[in-house]
């Protein structure tokens, strides 16, 4: 699927979901590679922080309900030792170091959850 979308659309559907593929590194390496200008950022402001809002609430309320993938999202912000800074998007907590984790890890993750909601 192709379409045109607002400058801001990428970072902020990468910063609400970016936690879904539970990999910190790919994720920093786009917010690197792809940061937009201030001006840009400014543009765009108040359609990001829109539809931020729209995502985390959706979030908020899978969790509410017993989801396993907002849980397990919400257990790897977590472990990965994440803090939200508005329009920068996510970042690891000011001295913390936190291994780089492989897939089975983020297995054990879904694995953890499944067994708490006694579904395993």
């Amino acid at each position: 699927m192709a379409g045109f979308y607002p400058l801001g659309y990428e970072f902020v559907m990468k910063d609400s979901f970016g936690a879904e593929n539970q990999m910190f590194p790919w994720y920093t390496l786009f917010k690197q590679h792809s940061a937009l200008g201030s001006d840009d950022l400014r543009q765009c402001e108040r359609f990001m922080l829109g539809v931020d809002i729209i995502c985390e609430s959706q979030k908020r309320q899978l969790a509410e309900r017993q989801n396993v993938g907002a849980l397990v999202r919400q257990n790897w912000i977590e472990r990965e030792q994440l803090e939200r800074h508005g329009s920068l998007g996510w970042t690891r907590k000011a001295g913390v170091t936190v291994p780089r984790h492989s897939k089975e890890d983020n297995k054990a993750l879904v694995k953890q959850v499944l067994t708490k909601l006694r579904r395993v």
